[in-house]
């Protein structure tokens, strides 16, 4: 993720010297009694007033994700109130939102929902949510918070090696037993598999958890 951000980051300095040496020369480098622009710098005024909203929304994209992953709420809010995009996403797919899921910081998670409440489902290109962040991440309050403002308990992975993979695949893999019931709880489906044929029994099994095994077959787990 920092290395993206980094290519992202690295050419705006330059733009901004670029932009800002076209603006002293737009404001100072004529005779004020020129009254007609040369065609040059008009498509040179042109293309900077076209291209700084965009060096500003990278810039605050980048602040929007650095806030979020340093769990800085009051930069997030600042950020937040002045124009960051709520949406904002890496290449891959991944959000501001899944960041804070990562983060466990349930009061920055709140205020990106506040923001854009679409952010609950929001996917990477594999299908990766953010309960499926959470359900790894192991905390019982975020999973459940997620799930009651509307979060889709049983979102499927769409890659070409975890094809299906759901919330609950997650939950089994970390061991979590309460998070497991939880999420059978809301009606997960205890059979749901990922390329045709591993379902969370079967991740119980590799991790050698008795407990969930059990648990799994109780509530409804097919051998």
């Amino acid at each position: 993720m920092a290395g993206y951000l980094q290519k992202i980051l690295e050419p705006l300095p330059e733009l901004r010297r670029k932009l800002n040496k076209d603006t002293a020369r737009d404001n100072y480098g004529s005779s004020p009694s020129v009254q007609q622009t040369a065609p040059e710098d008009a498509v040179n005024l042109t293309y900077k007033r076209s291209v700084t909203p965009i060096i500003e929304e990278a810039e605050k994209a980048i602040q929007l994700f650095d806030a979020v992953n340093k769990g800085d709420f009051a930069d997030v809010h600042r950020l937040l109130m002045s124009g960051a995009n709520a949406k904002t996403r890496m290449e891959n797919g991944w959000a501001v939102f899944h960041a804070a899921v990562k983060g466990k910081n349930w009061k920055i998670i709140q205020h990106l929902l506040d923001t854009d409440h679409t952010s609950i489902n929001t996917r990477m290109n594999n299908g990766w949510t953010p309960l499926h962040e959470a359900a790894k991440g192991g905390v019982k309050q975020i999973v459940q918070q997620l799930l009651e403002e509307g979060a889709i308990v049983d979102a499927r992975m769409n890659d070409r090696t975890y094809n299906g993979r759901t919330p609950l695949h997650e939950a089994v893999k970390k061991k979590d037993i309460d998070i497991v019931q939880l999420l059978i709880d809301k009606s997960a489906d205890v059979n749901a598999n990922f390329d045709n044929r591993w379902t969370p029994l079967h991740e119980a099994v590799k991790r050698k958890s008795k407990e969930i095994v059990q648990q799994l077959l109780d509530n409804g787990a097919d051998l």
